[in-house]
């Protein structure tokens, strides 16, 4: 149920070096966030006006391309807010939402009309990227959120009925609820839950998406982890715990935990390369080092290793311990 989540953080380059990479590991799905909006590498998907929307899939087929080939699943999480439909002006004018709900819908639509036509395996449609967390991706409220759901997960049904739609990628566990309630009450689709946490201590994020999901009663959603690490942001330094032998042990520790939720389809472990400090070509100097993979070198990291070693054991398996006997 393992997979990677690779940040947006990442340019054309970085990601043609290394993507190959992926098939060593046996990963279960990929996640990638599209931040629309931004000035990012697959950003520029959606530009033009209200008017005259254009659409450009080149680099996220490039990129998409090259993960279904080694990974069944795919999580798309469409956001953040196109230029031609972002309702604030400035530099965070991504995070706000649109100015026209219908138009929003369409976007989303023709996203997934894209994915469905490529044939990728599995899709999975995830609403926004932490629109909970304060000051971060998203300047709505929580009712801002669950309206920008209802029509992105309209959309994205209509161009792709065989997706799966779901969020909120929540950074926090406070919005899963509004969420399922907004959806029971309308009747919308609500296919997953999704929840991110960085830190040692992930069970509450688990808990939290249980039992919001159990309010659905006999509806068949799944509860995915899109972003993981057991590392604090006091720990993404280089050469701190992230990038040394440790975190092959720290990978191996968390197992046990992940696996006893059954419940949980997917979780992508944040992150897969490390992320790229703007446009530069090269990585943080000192900051975000969590990639299983080195941004400026490409090497593997003990932790993609232990990814690698995770995905030789067979499916079937037992937990077992060893005791020393002594015989006289």
């Amino acid at each position: 149920k393992i997979g990677v989540y690779e940040t947006p953080l990442v340019t054309r380059d970085w990601l043609q070096r290394d993507m190959s990479k992926l098939a060593e590991l046996e990963a279960r799905s990929f996640r990638y966030e599209l931040a629309w909006g931004k000035d990012l590498y697959t950003s520029q998907n959606i530009t033009g006006s209200s008017s005259d929307i254009k659409y450009s899939w080149t680099t996220a087929s490039f990129l998409f391309n090259k993960a279904a080939q080694h990974s069944p699943a795919i999580i798309f999480c469409h956001g953040y807010m196109p230029p031609p439909l972002q309702s604030a002006s400035g530099n965070l004018a991504w995070q706000s939402p649109p100015n026209n709900y219908s138009l929003w819908q369409e976007v989303n639509r023709m996203a997934a009309v894209n994915w469905r036509e490529h044939e990728y395996s599995n899709r999975y449609v995830e609403v926004w990227n932490e629109p909970d967390l304060p000051g971060g991706f998203f300047s709505g409220t929580v009712d801002d959120y669950v309206k920008i759901y209802q029509y992105a997960a309209l959309g994205a049904k209509a161009g792709d009925p065989d997706s799966k739609v779901g969020g909120p990628g929540g950074a926090l566990q406070w919005w899963h609820d509004p969420l399922v309630n907004h959806c029971m009450a309308n009747n919308l689709p609500l296919d997953f839950l999704s929840g991110h946490t960085y830190g040692v201590d992930f069970t509450w994020q688990l808990n939290a998406m249980r039992t919001a999901l159990n309010k659905l009663g006999n509806r068949n959603a799944e509860m995915l982890m899109t972003e993981y690490s057991p590392y604090p942001s006091a720990d993404y330094a280089a050469n701190g715990p992230v990038e040394r032998a440790e975190a092959a042990m720290t990978f191996f520790q968390t197992l046990p935990t992940i696996l006893q939720y059954t419940d949980l389809t997917y979780l992508t472990w944040a992150q897969y390369i490390d992320p790229e400090a703007g446009t530069s070509g090269h990585a943080y100097d000192d900051w975000d080092k969590l990639g299983l993979i080195d941004g400026n070198y490409g090497f593997r990291k003990a932790l993609f290793n232990a990814f690698k070693l995770y995905g030789m054991m067979p499916v079937d398996r037992v937990e077992a311990s060893l005791q020393r006997q002594v015989f006289l």
